[in-house]
């Protein structure tokens, strides 16, 4: 079972949502719906997964929205995670900077989806996938993470592939992220997977390294060694700055949405480099954890102190 501990077990510390057992005649429902602290008002918040590949056409070709609202409603939702883009690389919608799922056959699931939440009090956040991009590994073979033996460390038959944030991938991004932000209305973004999932040596990495440090990339866990602490300094301070490609895109053009990156790797190892610089590029944080109630109760404790904004 997914559990998502976010900012809905966090608000449960500083505020009492007695509202969420009561009927809807009992209580007068807070505006969600453009409201830059939505997060304040939703208790019960709804995610599905949909990192869907399209090699068989029927796939997403039935989609749904009202019949997907409605269990929103019947679950009595307050907002959810729409899926505008996957681990899979391709958008819910008829972009011009990617390439859209191809059985929606140019149809706009995004935007019925926040059109039908929104006439429900349904605040919506939008999810895309950072790094992990099988369409944009697949067309850009340089933009791949490799190793230090030049090995790519991509599974060609996962659903997803892997790319450097050091790479022209980060322009890439930009792109996209404006052309949401400017085709959708929407409560926030959610940038998944913004972490390293292994140590690139790629080319972009390397240039990068010799522009800023000198010499070449240090290949030994040796934390004895200066240059090996400097290099992974240098990794949490690259990440946090690709986030922040996605982050200040997003308030250029949509100042009162909110933005979140992947928290669930703070409390775990150096490889992922995750740390300060990531966490000043979020509004508030939220994870997938899938432990037990004393994993629960500790992040609870960690995102409550690390979030930037709080719910007082």
């Amino acid at each position: 079972m997914r559990t998502a501990w976010g900012l809905t077990a966090l608000g449960a510390l500083t505020e009492s949502p007695a509202h969420l057992f009561a009927t809807p005649a009992d209580t007068d429902e807070p505006n969600r719906v453009g409201n830059p602290r939505w997060f304040a008002h939703a208790w019960r918040r709804a995610v599905i997964d949909m990192h869907i590949s399209d090699w068989d056409e029927r796939f997403l070709s039935q989609f749904n929205a009202d019949e997907y609202v409605q269990r929103l409603v019947t679950s009595r939702a307050q907002s959810i995670v729409c899926y505008a883009h996957s681990h899979v690389g391709l958008f819910n919608y008829p972009t011009k900077v990617g390439q859209q799922h191809r059985g929606l056959k140019g149809r706009d699931i995004v935007a019925e989806m926040i059109e039908r939440c929104h006439q429900r009090n349904i605040a919506v956040v939008l999810y895309a996938s950072l790094i992990f991009d099988r369409w944009a590994s697949d067309q850009h073979a340089d933009w791949r993470m490799v190793n230090a033996a030049g090995k790519p460390l991509n599974n060609p038959r996962g659903r997803h592939g892997l790319v450097c944030p050091n790479s022209p991938y980060r322009e890439y991004v930009r792109a996209w992220v404006r052309e949401i932000c400017e085709r959708f209305e929407f409560e926030g973004l959610r940038f998944d997977m913004t972490f390293w999932p292994g140590v690139c040596y790629c080319e972009h990495c390397r240039k990068r390294w010799a522009e800023e440090i000198g010499d070449e990339m240090p290949m030994t866990v040796n934390w004895l060694d200066q240059r090996w602490v400097a290099f992974a300094r240098k990794r949490e301070e690259w990440l946090g700055d690709f986030a922040a490609v996605g982050t200040r895109t997003v308030k250029e053009l949509k100042p009162a949405a909110t933005v979140e990156h992947q928290s669930s790797t703070y409390p775990r190892s150096w490889s992922l480099g995750a740390s300060w610089p990531l966490l000043a590029q979020n509004d508030f944080l939220q994870g997938d954890f899938y432990g037990d109630a004393l994993q629960g109760s500790f992040v609870r404790k960690l995102l409550e102190d690390l979030t930037p904004q709080r719910l007082r």
